[in-house]
C-alpha cells in the first residue's frame, strides 16, 4: 500500500461527548464535531502530501444531549475547557442539515475514482461512529461498501509496528477534529514517504 500512488488517503476525526462502545454503537453518543483531511501523492516531487481537507460542526439539536458522557464533559472542563466550549456553542448553533455536508464531502471523495483508504487514530471509533450515523440517517446500504469502509486503517498501528514519535508532528488545539486530523495525516505522509 505504501508504494501504490493511484491511492487516495482519508483521515477522519470525530470528536464525541463521550467515549463508551454501547453509545457509539448505538448512535446515541452526540457528535461535536467531524473531519477528514486527505494525504496524496504528488509525482512531481513523488511525495505524499496533505492535500485538503474540511471540518464540519453537528448540531446538538438533533442528538439527545442527555447521552453525554459525564466523565467525557468534565475531562474537558479540566483540560479542554476553551475549545470544548467553543465547539459546543458552535454545535448547539449549527444548521440542522450541517451532518449532510460530511456525506457529501465522502461522496466527492469517492467520485474522485482512485482507491480510497480510511485512516483514523483507533478506527473502532470513528467507523463505528459513522456506520450509526449512516443507518440513522438512511444513508444508502451497505455503508460500508459504497464509502469504501471496508478498507480501513489505524494511525495508532503504525506508530506502533514502525516506532513512529508522534510528539513530532504535534500540534495544538486536542480534541478539536479539524487539528487532530492534520496531526494525524502529517504521521501517515511520514510513513508514506519511507519514515520509520
Amino acid at each position: 500500500m505504501r508504494n501504490n500512488t493511484n491511492i487516495t488517503h482519508v483521515v477522519i476525526d470525530i470528536e464525541t461527548l463521550g467515549t463508551v462502545t454501547s453509545m457509539l454503537k448505538k448512535g446515541t453518543c452526540p457528535i461535536l464535531q467531524a473531519a477528514y483531511t486527505l494525504v496524496k501523492y504528488h509525482p512531481e516531487d513523488q511525495q505524499w502530501r496533505l492535500s485538503g481537507g474540511a471540518g464540519f460542526t453537528f448540531s446538538l439539536g438533533v442528538q439527545n444531549e442527555l447521552d453525554a458522557c459525564p466523565e467525557t464533559v468534565r475531562w474537558h472542563i479540566e483540560h479542554n475547557k476553551d475549545n470544548y466550549i467553543s465547539q459546543l456553542r458552535a454545535s448547539l448553533e449549527a444548521p440542522l442539515d450541517s451532518a449532510d455536508y460530511f456525506k457529501q464531502a465522502l461522496e466527492a471523495i469517492i467520485r474522485d475514482g482512485q482507491e480510497v483508504h480510511y485512516w483514523s487514530r483507533g478506527k473502532d471509533f470513528d467507523f463505528t461512529i459513522l456506520a450509526s450515523y449512516a443507518m440513522q440517517n438512511n444513508i444508502s446500504y451497505p455503508f460500508m461498501y459504497e464509502y469504501a469502509f471496508t478498507r480501513t486503517h489505524c494511525i495508532r498501528d503504525l506508530e506502533t509496528f514502525f516506532g513512529i514519535d508522534r510528539q513530532q508532528f504535534k500540534n495544538g488545539n486536542p480534541h478539536c477534529a479539524m487539528h487532530d486530523t492534520e496531526h494525524e495525516a502529517r504521521i501517515l505522509s511520514h510513513w508514506l514517504n519511507g519514515g520509520k
